[in-house]
């Protein structure tokens, strides 16, 4: 007899704890302290927390902090490089963010892209020491003319070298150091010019 009371006793209070230990939404998803003792109950009520817990990072995730970037797009009148403003999201590796929207090409009807179909951009690695950027393509980055190598080369330093921790930029394709681009010499970082 003492070990049955013990029995009801313990189960009485567990009811208690978990009734005293659930949030009010997770009472709203119980109907009574019978429905605590009914099988899966509890997987249910940790299940609807969890949910919770994984509702409020997804609602941060849509007020994403953006910053005002300048791409730099041939203008197809005057064959010559012009910037283009976009908003884009702030990250940690903001080099990388505006070379993934420069390869996405321009908004603007009047200006051209600079990258080849096809290319993709590889990696991405910033010297910090030497405020040198070293980028990455794949080798469909070789099929230009001159003039458009040169475009694209700059399009690349210019858009770059907008953030103030990168005074040039090193070029590689496919995991290897190129010293050049078809007739650019780029055996030495480029630094930007805006007067492309």
């Amino acid at each position: 007899m003492t070990r049955t009371f013990m029995c009801v006793l313990a189960v009485v209070l567990l009811a208690v704890c978990l009734i005293s230990g659930c949030s009010s939404s997770d009472n709203q998803n119980l109907k009574s302290w019978q429905d605590l003792l009914k099988p899966g109950s509890q997987t249910k009520v940790q299940e609807a927390g969890q949910g919770n817990a994984q509702a409020a990072p997804q609602q941060q995730n849509t007020v994403a902090e953006t910053v005002k970037v300048q791409l730099y797009f041939v203008d197809t009148g005057t064959k010559k490089l012009v910037a283009e403003e976009r908003q884009v999201e702030k990250t940690q590796a903001m080099a990388r963010k505006v070379l993934e929207e420069l390869l996405k090409g321009p908004q603007a009807e009047k200006h051209g892209a600079v990258f080849p179909a096809g290319t993709r951009l590889l990696d991405v690695n910033l010297k910090a020491d030497q405020q040198i950027c070293l980028v990455d393509f794949s080798s469909d980055i070789k099929s230009l003319s001159a003039q458009e190598e040169k475009m694209l080369v700059y399009a690349i330093a210019n858009t770059l070298g907008q953030f103030p921790s990168i005074k040039g930029v090193a070029f590689m394709v496919e995991g290897q150091k190129v010293q050049t681009l078809g007739q650019m010499d780029l055996s030495k970082p480029v630094k930007p010019d805006y007067k492309v």
